[in-house]
């Protein structure tokens, strides 16, 4: 490659979108645009990819042959010449129709093609395409009058192999990729049949690249040329595709229409058997494309600002802006079309561009080039309409001088024209395609910003911009503001948006711009545009969790950890008023003041039954004022609950209660992420019932005076830093409230056991609570000589309970209970007591929706009951005995602890409990615990069993006395 670009001045070419040579057939689509080839001169090309250095003539002589070859090349005429009709014999739908039905064809046979022979086609011919790349050359620029032999040589060289060495080892057959992790396999597929127009300006490098990358995803491709480049086009398509073929492509591969129209193109795009769209083309072509129902890829046009900042290498700069908007005569569509200088440099980048030969025009040649390019001059009254002239595009600074009415040195590089503002009433602001660059001051680095996006959204949105700085922050500045996906850094704009020579982008002929461009790629199009990628996944079981405390503590007496924990200076104590009267709290002052050094104390007694997020924000403000180290929550589930949050809201005051009340069905996934607790303080709880769990548990229950709900909050953040078990804590619960938290830990264990997230780690514990509690719950509620051997157990029990729950979850009991316990203020564990049955009955039935979880393969919740029934010496010889005989057994429980068998016979109001279970069924459904119930809540179902609770009835004669009232309603209607 190297010797080829000494040989010959070397171009890097790539397309520029829109024709003026189409501009009044594609008015027919809706629009026009102006288009050009892109083709670099370069001095210097290495075998690394950088290109260095202007191309400017090193004597008279030289100049004097550019200028003889830039006259001698036939210019586009100002009038457009028009295109010539097909031969009326000629059936473009029958012709359109033969090639995509050959197309068909040559894709079932691409599929028989592995990997290896692919890659073998597109290196035949690829090396094809480069051995006739000076020939390809010459019959562009001799058919279509444009361009440089040399620019368009280089061109097909770099679609040649720039692009084919980008995409050389990428997979696009059969499996890509396999994640055993992770279990997904990756299948590559074409994406059918691909329709590609292709322009005047870059007809044969255009048809290789896009001819290439079709090969290399299997896919068949039909072209459609531009009129005034058929020849040369169907050429280089020849070539490919007798090389293609030559190696095992299908006969079929490449193919294009004979006779190019507007028709013939029209018919191609909206074939249905054309599954792709490759556009390039003017701007109503691309969009032509985008409106034919199908999916296309095509690119829009630019304006590029390059902005340079005062910190900017000035003479590297200026350079980049002659090499780049000199090359090929500017027709790049990344070529730069304002040069944004700011004050400080702004002489000394003019005066360095002037020595490499541009010229600086004058307030009347401004003049003259503005009528030349747009056929107004700047604040004239045709401004804001004006068109592009397509006669100038690509045109030399010497004949643009000289057709504008005034002279220039022969060895001109680019012309530069000073203008006072970006906008349509200064038309050098908007997209030339020619070596006219327009000049700007900013007068600091913001106004170079403000300039640059006004460049962009003004002509060019999506394509590319570029800036010359060595300062980096203001280079992520400018490149999150300004509209432009390719964001070029000290580089010639040109160059640096193809990719591959100045920076790591993707080599391409095809510069999407991004929906900023209404295009549907933003990158460099490619290979990987062309393939259909399918997924394999293999079912996974979500990774689980097993979470408690780091240390728990258990035994009569253990409180005595106290005096030996580590850290512990300041202290808040969080409790309620009864704690602190029956002597508990000074029990714990007790052992903090036995530690070695002096501890400090402060109480936060206030915490009612059901902690409000009042409670809890005046508990948080209070320990940002104490600033304490170590939180000791002491009490039932309330004063740890309210700890746990207040510890959330003492060490992060930034979070809002409402993010952390928010359901979720992965509380590793939740949407919002409760922030890592303990930097500034230990939490440390300590319970004195035996049933709640929370000393273990990620969860905290909080109530909303403002929505009269309970949340329950879950985030493994929440999760204590230490437990104290310690039995002799509890030995003073009234009968009525050790009943109710024995009843709620045997739910806690019960809906933990039957979880879909139950697991061989908390499936132990669950039925060792279960056994536990049977076995010592009546004997802690009756009291006597064993009952404080039973309070130990129980209070063990609550603590192996939460220790299941709180990595397994709960289910509809619990999402049921906290509602109605909010609404009509009753005891959680005795509104447990009234649901449990009816739940163990529920989800003891086959159930018609299920709830989805990748572990819980099938529906075991029947099973799952008879084992607790097996365990407890219970009848259960088929899963629905088990069931019956478990359900039997909590209600005999209940009634032996004196606990009410219905919310009726609990004092609730019949007629606003039954006014009320539409929203309270909505909001159990709502409730954090009920994603985990084997079968999944209905709102039907959940009202059903709330009615039943009320009554003290089954779930079958709720449904039967709806039946019932139905059928009777039914037989007294008029129309019955």
């Amino acid at each position: 490659m190297s010797a080829l670009y000494r040989a010959a001045e070397p171009v890097i070419v790539c397309e520029r979108m829109g024709d003026p040579l189409l501009e009044k057939e594609q008015s027919s689509l809706g629009g026009n645009n102006v288009t050009g080839e892109i083709r670099i001169p370069i001095r210097d090309v290495q075998r690394d990819g950088l290109l260095k250095g202007p191309r400017r003539c090193s004597d008279a002589t030289a100049a004097a042959q550019i200028q003889k070859r830039d006259v001698a090349m036939p210019a586009p005429a100002a009038v457009k010449p028009k295109v010539a009709a097909p031969d009326a014999a000629f059936d473009v739908q029958a012709h359109v129709d033969g090639l995509v039905a050959r197309g068909v064809r040559a894709l079932a046979e691409f599929r028989a093609l592995d990997q290896e022979q692919v890659d073998r086609i597109v290196a035949k011919a690829s090396v094809a395409a480069l051995n006739q790349h000076g020939v390809l050359a010459k019959l562009a620029v001799d058919e279509t009058g444009r361009g440089v032999f040399e620019d368009k040589a280089v061109k097909n060289i770099f679609a040649c192999e720039h692009v084919t060495n980008a995409m050389k080892k990428m997979k696009t057959v059969g499996v890509i990729s396999r994640d055993d992790l992770n279990g997904i396999i990756e299948v590559a597929e074409p994406v059918g049949i691909v329709a590609t127009i292709t322009p005047v300006t870059n007809p044969t490098s255009t048809v290789v690249f896009k001819a290439l990358i079709c090969l290399k995803t299997r896919n068949p491709v039909v072209f459609g040329f531009h009129p005034h480049a058929q020849r040369c086009s169907a050429e280089a398509a020849r070539i490919v595709r007798d090389a293609a073929v030559a190696a095992g492509a299908p006969a079929n591969c490449v193919q294009w229409i004979e006779v190019p129209s507007i028709k013939a193109t029209t018919a191609l795009m909206n074939h249905p058997d054309v599954s792709v769209i490759l556009a390039t083309g003017g701007g109503a072509m691309v969009k032509a494309a985008y409106s034919c129902g199908k999916p296309a890829i095509g690119v829009g046009p630019g304006n590029v600002p390059a902005f340079v900042e005062k910190t900017a290498d000035v003479e590297r700069a200026a350079s980049d802006l002659v090499l780049s908007k000199s090359f090929d005569n500017g027709m790049i569509c990344a070529s730069e079309q304002a040069a944004i200088l700011e004050a400080p440099v702004y002489d000394r980048a003019l005066a360095e561009m002037r020595r490499l030969h541009a010229h600086i025009a004058t307030r009347d040649e401004k003049r003259k080039l503005e009528e030349l390019s747009f056929g107004a001059a700047a604040y004239s009254e045709n401004c804001a309409g004006a068109k592009l002239n397509p006669a100038i595009v690509g045109k030399s600074a010497v004949w643009l001088a000289k057709q504008a009415g005034f002279e220039v040195p022969r060895d001109t590089s680019i012309i530069l024209v000073e203008v006072d503002h970006v906008g349509l009433d200064e038309p050098l602001t908007r997209e030339k395609l020619c070596p006219i660059l327009a000049v700007l001051r900013a007068k600091d680095a913001e106004d170079g910003i403000c300039l640059a996006e006004q460049m962009v959204e003004q002509d060019g949105l999506g394509h590319s911009a570029c800036i010359h700085s060595t300062n980096k922050v203001l280079i992520e500045e400018f490149g999150r503001r300004v509209k432009a996906v390719r964001i070029i850094t000290n580089s010639p704009a040109s160059l640096g948006g193809i990719g591959d020579v100045y920076n790591s982008f993707l080599p391409s002929l095809t510069l999407g711009c991004g929906s900023y461009g209404h295009n549907s790629v933003s990158n460099n199009v490619q290979a990987a545009n062309l393939i259909n990628v399918k997924r394999i996944g293999r079912r996974n079981n979500n990774m689980q969790w097993f979470k408690v405390p780091a240390k728990v503590y258990f035994e009569p007496n253990s409180i005595r950890y106290l005096a030996d924990m580590p850290d512990v200076n300041r202290v808040v104590i969080v409790t309620d008023a009864v704690m602190s009267k029956l002597g508990v709290v000074d029990r714990i002052e007790d052992v903090l003041n036995r530690r070695s050094n002096p501890v400090t104390v402060h109480i936060i007694d206030t915490i009612e039954p059901e902690p409000s997020i009042g409670t809890v924000e005046a508990g948080a403000k209070i320990m940002r004022t104490f600033e304490p180290d170590t939180i000791v929550a002491v009490g039932g589930g309330s004063p740890m609950d309210a700890a746990k949050v207040m510890w959330l809201l003492y060490e992060h005051p930034e979070v809002s209660f409402s993010d952390t009340r928010e359901k979720c069905f992965d509380i590793r996934k939740r949407a919002f992420t409760f922030p890592p607790l303990g930097g500034k303080a230990s939490l440390v709880c300590i319970p004195t019932t035996s049933g709640t769990g929370s000393e273990v548990t990620p969860f905290a229950v909080i109530g909303d005076p403002a929505t009269g709900y309970k949340y329950p909050l879950a985030d493994y953040a929440l999760t204590p830093t230490v437990a104290i078990v310690d039995p002799t804590l509890a030995l003073g619960m009234p009968a009525r409230l050790a009943a109710d938290s024995g009843v709620d830990a045997l739910t806690h264990a019960t809906e933990a056991y039957v979880s879909v997230y139950a697991n061989d780690f908390t499936d132990g514990l669950a039925l060792q609570a279960i056994k536990l509690i049977f076995e010592n719950l009546p004997a802690s509620v009756a009291g006597g000589a064993s009952a404080v051997k039973a309070h130990e157990k129980m209070h063990n029990a609550g603590t192996i309970a939460g220790m299941a729950f709180g990595s397994a979850f709960l289910g509809v009991v619990h999402a049921m209970a906290h509602t109605i316990g909010a609404t009509y203020h009753k005891a959680h564990g005795r509104t447990n007591a009234t649901l449990l049955p009816l739940v163990i009955r529920y989800n003891g039935k086959v159930p018609s929706k299920l709830t989805s979880w990748p572990k819980y393969e099938k529906y075991v919740a029947p099973q799952r009951y008879q084992d607790i029934a097996k365990m407890l010496g219970l009848p259960a010889s088929t899963p629905e005995e088990g069931v019956e005989s478990y359900a039997r057994a909590v209600e005999d429980l209940r009634a032996t602890l004196g606990m009410e068998s219905s919310f009726q016979a609990q004092g609730v109001d019949e007629h606003e409990f039954l006014a009320n279970l539409d929203k309270v069924a909505f909001r159990a459904y709502e409730d954090q615990c009920a994603p985990a119930n084997p079968r999944m809540p209905m709102l039907d179902d959940l009202k059903t069993i709330m009615e039943a609770a009320y009554y003290g009835i089954s779930y079958e004669e709720v449904v039967a006395r709806h039946a019932a009232a139905e059928a009777e309603a039914e037989a007294a209607s008029p129309t019955h």
